[in-house]
């Protein structure tokens, strides 16, 4: 009997056509997550995670290949099988929370629950309270709706709301992108705990290398390929130091960009748009700016 795999995509490819062309964001991908896997997909903007996360959710289909979740191929459902497949065997985390605003933390995390109809109400409310325990958010904030949670707390009832059906595998798109270093490290830790407690499978996608280094194992991804080994120059990345960029073109942009404020602020000045005070202060402004071309 083959092996099975909680995630599995084989020469998966994804283009759009403009014309005659087409425009590949995924090429011949082909990749394996083993249960229990704590895995990360790292790429720069435009690398074609976003496109690969789309394609192993569900959320869109590959032009060509198989795609395989909890070993079920998954590639030729038509649109309410995925619905119904997606809500049983796939949580989300997303770097914007994605809750809904006017409902509590327990609520959020219950929806899912009572959509599958595995649940009642009472058993949704009781599940719910306690996967937010189990994630660490406070009892006292239970019932607060997002509004009047922290980002970092928001991100836990957003892991809590993926673990309501009890999923196969869980999909986190830089889920640690809109928090602070002290609630990165607090849902990091949370993950990796779930993970190796609960066996559950997490596949994070991100741009972010520090990140990915708390993971079992990474996975590289460039113009729409995955690489099992960073290619060469992936983390030989080089910063142009401030100074050497402001010597080059862009220094020239900014100086530009600069003169033109100074234009603006003596307009204003001209046409009583701004009294005489205001038009010295933007100018002492205008100056720091400049002295910031001699670094």
């Amino acid at each position: 009997m083959s092996e099975k795999y909680a995630l599995e995509c084989i020469d998966v490819d994804k283009y759009y056509v403009m014309g005659s062309y087409k425009i590949y964001a995924l090429k011949n991908v082909s990749f394996k997550v083993s249960y229990g896997d704590l895995v990360s997909i790292v790429g720069p903007s435009g690398s074609g995670k976003s496109t690969l996360l789309h394609i192993i959710g569900t959320l869109d289909k590959p032009n060509k290949g198989i795609v395989r979740i909890d070993s079920i191929d998954v590639t030729n459902f038509n649109e309410n099988e995925l619905s119904r497949f997606r809500r049983e065997k796939i949580g989300f985390v997303f770097q914007f929370f994605n809750l809904a605003t006017y409902l509590t933390a327990i609520e959020n995390v219950a929806l899912p629950m009572l959509f599958s109809r595995k649940y009642n109400s009472k058993e949704a409310e009781i599940r719910a309270k306690l996967l937010l325990s189990l994630v660490g958010l406070p009892e006292q904030k239970f019932k607060n709706t997002p509004r009047q949670l922290s980002g970092g707390q928001q991100q836990m009832v957003a892991i809590a709301r993926a673990l309501a059906n009890d999923p196969a595998i869980i999909l986190a798109d830089e889920p640690t992108g809109n928090l602070d270093l002290e609630s990165t490290s607090k849902v990091l830790s949370t993950i990796k705990f779930l993970n190796e407690i609960t066996k559950k499978t997490f596949v994070i996608v991100t741009h972010n290398v520090e990140v990915a280094t708390f993971t079992k194992s990474m996975k590289f991804i460039r113009d729409g390929k995955i690489f099992e080994k960073p290619p060469d120059d992936f983390l030989k990345m080089k910063v142009t130091k401030s100074e050497d960029f402001l010597r080059g073109d862009e220094g020239k942009i900014y100086k530009s960009i600069i003169d033109f404020e100074e234009e603006v602020v003596k307009r204003r000045f001209i046409d009583g748009e701004i009294d005489e005070t205001t038009l010295e202060n933007e100018i002492l402004e205008i100056e720091q700016k400049r002295k910031t071309l001699k670094l």
